[in-house]
């Protein structure tokens, strides 16, 4: 019967406001460097995947240590998704707090980027095609839409992140 006196709620709750706020930092950086916008660098999400991978990566080792060296996958998956969920409702507060104060006029720039984009990538577009494209994008162009992306891209990243991270870290007690 294995008995566990390890608190994982404080392994999700700290590694999940340290990874949130590691996003939030990041972030606030892009927005007061104005490369917010900046949708073709690369860097910018590898810096994202790096952070993410490597504070729940430490967080389940962190639990693994605590726990004798033993760490079922299971029990990686609720310890790795529950800090995902922490960063995840952080960064949605990154994003209420960005379009709300910060960058209230954030939605106008990215529809005038994005009408930049479509006129740059094709420039024979008719004023009628032009007017669809943007009519479909200023329907999702909204601070909702971008919650519930952003949920969903870091809950699904997330499970990958945690995926791997537990694969590695696993390691079964021996009966």
């Amino acid at each position: 019967m294995e008995t566990n006196a390890i608190s994982t709620k404080k392994h999700i709750t700290k590694y999940g406001v340290i990874l949130g706020v590691a996003i939030f930092a990041c972030n606030l950086f892009l927005n007061l460097t104005d490369n917010n916008m900046n949708f073709k660098e690369w860097t910018i999400s590898i810096i994202g995947v790096v952070i993410s991978l490597s504070i729940i990566s430490y967080g389940l080792y962190n639990y693994k240590c605590a726990n004798n060296g033993f760490l079922k996958l299971k029990r990686a998956f609720k310890i790795g998704m529950g800090i995902v969920l922490i960063s995840a409702i952080i960064h949605i507060i990154w994003i209420v707090l960005n379009e709300t104060i910060f960058e209230p006029d954030l939605a106008n720039k990215m529809m005038t980027i994005n009408r930049d984009r479509i006129i740059r990538n094709n420039p024979s577009i008719t004023p009628e095609e032009l007017h669809e494209q943007l009519a479909f994008f200023q329907k999702t162009n909204t601070i909702y839409f971008r919650i519930a992306f952003g949920l969903t891209g870091n809950i699904l990243m997330g499970f990958i992140y945690v995926l791997i991270s537990g694969l590695i870290l696993a390691k079964k007690k021996d009966l």
